[in-house]
């Protein structure tokens, strides 16, 4: 499945860019229908654009096809539980076709690298992934998409210093484009290589430095609980576990109206609940652990 891990909380600059391409003549129309996610339609006046059009125009239109597979690819792995089918394989490897053809006929785009990555990705190839965030980086060292992938990449391959290293370019990366979720997600992030590398210290103060710089910190307050529960004092997980649940979600402007508030809430029970039911349990408190476990049943059947 795509990575859970980049684009949950994280606006990618990419996205901004493509809405960009896409608003300007000729791609009004294929981006009409890709809002109304009507991608078998869109690829049918793309596949006219690409046999007709040259250079730049042609470069796009590949991009943008690419785009439309990857699109479906989501869709069918959503509906299929994960499951890698012949539909499937097939949606993937036009989208990564479509993404080279792009890069051949205009190979200065960093963001175009960063969504091929995606896709090898997406194909388990972590190490054409990492290369092609790289590219990315390498043709701008201050976008943050590159950082997210390189950083995912090389802890799937248990590289966690290298992942430390991408960590620390994506909060430098955020400070430059002044976003306080990219910061929190570098924090983050970094803290989970921390632990992985046994530097439970460090891995606490960047998840305080989440906390810090982000509107929605229960993620960080869970790692921290975690944290405490699998490798530190598991009594004092509760505490953070809790913190999570009160404190979770902090109040700003307009956040009453914010259709993300509940369903960062429900993923945030969700997943706390859970967790905490897990350290009840390794302290011995398994009745205090059901009812942890049967909050978060609830909420997985409510949102099914």
């Amino acid at each position: 499945m795509r990575n859970s891990l980049a684009p949950v909380l994280i606006a990618p600059l990419c996205l901004l860019l493509f809405y960009v391409l896409c608003s300007r003549s000729p791609f009004e129309e294929v981006n009409t229908l890709r809002n109304a996610e009507k991608h078998h339609e869109a690829i049918l006046i793309l596949d006219e654009k690409i046999k007709d059009g040259m250079g730049s125009s042609q470069a796009d239109a590949y991009h943008i096809r690419s785009h439309c597979y990857t699109s479906l690819y989501d869709s069918a792995m959503s509906a299929d539980g994960g499951d890698i089918t012949i539909e499937t394989q097939e949606l993937i490897d036009r989208a990564l076709a479509d993404a080279n053809a792009a890069i051949e006929l205009n190979e200065y785009r960093p963001f175009w690298y960063t969504e091929r990555a995606q896709i090898y990705t997406d194909l388990g190839n972590y190490e054409i992934s990492i290369e092609n965030n790289l590219m990315a980086a390498h043709l701008d060292s201050n976008i943050t998409d590159p950082y997210v992938g390189l950083g995912f990449g090389y802890r799937m391959l248990k590289k966690h210093e290298r992942a430390i290293w991408a960590y620390t370019n994506l909060v430098r990366a955020g400070n430059y484009v002044g976003s306080v979720d990219i910061i929190s997600i570098g924090y983050e992030f970094r803290g989970h290589a921390y632990v992985e590398t046994g530097n439970y210290n460090q891995a606490i103060k960047d998840y305080i430095a989440s906390i810090e710089n982000c509107l929605f910190p229960w993620r960080a307050y869970e790692a921290i609980g975690n944290l405490h529960r699998d490798h530190l004092i598991p009594d004092s997980s509760l505490a953070y576990y809790d913190k999570a649940l009160v404190d979770g979600l902090i109040d700003y402007p307009g956040q009453e109206d914010n259709e993300d508030t509940a369903i960062y809430s429900d993923e945030m029970e969700r997943s706390v609940y859970l967790n905490r039911s897990k350290a009840y349990k390794k302290l011995g408190r398994f009745g205090e652990a059901s009812v942890d476990s049967l909050r978060w049943s609830e909420i997985v059947n409510k949102d099914m």
